[in-house]
Order: C-alpha cells, then structure tokens, then sequence
C-alpha cells in the first residue's frame, strides 16, 4: 500500500475483499489441488496482453508502463506462476485509470483512496493514476483475481484473511516486504521479513508456513480496518454455511514454486 489511506469495503485494493465474487464456476484448481503450472515467461505474450484488456483511460505510455510492470512482476518466479495461470485460463480483466477511492468520511471530507482496486464484480483492475502502475500495485490486485478463481464466492466482503495473503505473496513476488510497515514492534519486523526469506528460500513445510501465517496475521495491525469488519469471526475461517478453515491456496502455491525455484 502507498500513496495514500485506503478504507471501506467494496473493492479489493491496497487493502479491502470485494462483496461476493462469483459462483465458482471459474475456479483454476480445487481447493488442495496441484496448481500444475510451470514458471516459465517465454512464452508470455505481454503486449497482447495489455493491448486486448486495457480501457480507453490508458494512453499509450501507460501501455509501456504497464508491460513493464508485468515484466517486473514475472522476473521472480512466483510472479511467472501467477501471470501463466491468468494466461492459461484466459481470465485476463480489464484495466483503468480512474476513481480508487474506497471511502470518503461525510462530516471531515477525508477520502481514503488506493494506488489500485480489484473490482470482482466487472473484472477489472482499476488504477488511481498513470503513477500508481507498479509492479506493487499490479501484483497485489492480480493477486485478487487469482483468489476470486479459487475460492469463488467464498471470498467474502471483508474478510482479512485474503487481503493478508495477497499482501504476502505480493512480498514474496515483490521482494520488498512492504507489509513490515504493518508491524507494532522491531522483532516482528525482523520475524516478518524472515519469514517472507525463509518462504522464498523454499525452507519451510505447509504446516509451518500456517502456523507462523496465523502468527502474522495476529500481530499485523490491519491498516484498513478489515478485521472489525467480520465481527466475531474467527480471522482463520471464512464464511460459507460450514466455516470451513481458510487454508490459504496462493500461498501454499507460492511456497510449491519457490521450493521447485531453489
């Protein structure tokens, strides 16, 4: 997240899940399922990419900064994974430039905007300005649509367990460790900053990779508000009629590409 505040729930940008996403029927592998795709970027054909999908809000220099962030993005392995899986699914959404603000306070005026929403509802990446393309801004929001075709309309309006999993594989694609920010103490700095090296280093088991995942998520100090959105909710289910336990499948993916990786 940079550039500004973000806040409200509809869309998922810089922060917040999206309301209901859909019925499922787009889903890429099932939940426990073998993503089965290689990381490979050779044949990934970016200008087409860009040129099919972008909106008339884009000039052409956008276009450029755009593939680039998409070259960014895919220069790590994680990254190639998840543009490929995109690809061979062909459910590439549109993408804007315009209105990202996610909530405006009535009485003060103050607006909480994002570089980059999600809209699950018409499939389309929105950016806030020309300057907010980024390989950040991108890989994050792609990171959406690739949860909306796992876990369909299980991802529910606020739930912070995606917006958590999104920002950390964004750091694993990424390399930054953005989401540090978002932590009270120097030790949990340090842990969070390990722990996205240790993912990348391919060191850890799915097992542990939960438990310090739950750990995380416990300390991070929700920029946005997302987990007094849900309530009473566990932060480690999601809701679907059954509460079946979150178990996190970008994630686990990013973990099976890095230990092939190294």
């Amino acid at each position: 997240m940079g550039g500004g505040e973000t806040g409200g729930d509809e869309n998922t940008g810089g922060g917040n899940s999206g309301g209901d996403v859909g019925d499922g029927s787009t889903v890429i592998i099932p939940p426990g399922g073998n993503p089965g795709y290689d990381n490979s970027s050779s044949s990934i054909d970016f200008q087409s990419i860009v040129n099919e999908n972008v909106g008339a809000s884009f000039q052409e220099s956008d276009k450029t900064t755009l593939i680039n962030a998409l070259k960014q993005m895919t220069d790590n392995d994680v990254g190639k994974t998840i543009v490929n899986m995109l690809t061979d699914k062909a459910i590439w959404m549109k993408f804007e430039i315009g209105d990202t603000v996610l909530n405006k306070d009535p009485i003060t005026g103050e607006v909480w905007w994002a570089p980059a929403i999600y809209d699950p509802a018409n499939d389309q990446i929105i950016f806030n300005s020309s300057e907010q393309i980024s390989h950040l801004s991108l890989s994050e929001e792609l990171l959406h649509a690739v949860q909306k075709s796992i876990y369909g309309k299980e991802m529910v309006r606020a739930n912070p367990n995606y917006e958590f999993e999104a920002k950390i594989v964004r750091d694993i694609i990424t390399g930054t460790v953005n989401e540090q920010e978002h932590f009270s103490t120097n030790k949990e700095k340090i842990d969070y900053q390990d722990f996205i090296y240790d993912i990348k280093g391919g060191a850890l088991s799915d097992s542990a990779v939960m438990e310090r995942y739950r750990y995380f998520y416990s300390k991070w100090n929700d920029p946005d508000g997302i987990k007094q959105n849900i309530g009473p909710n566990s932060p480690y289910y999601y809701e679907n009629g059954e509460n079946n336990t979150f178990d996190a499948q970008i994630l686990k993916i990013a973990l099976e590409t890095c230990k092939k990786s190294n």
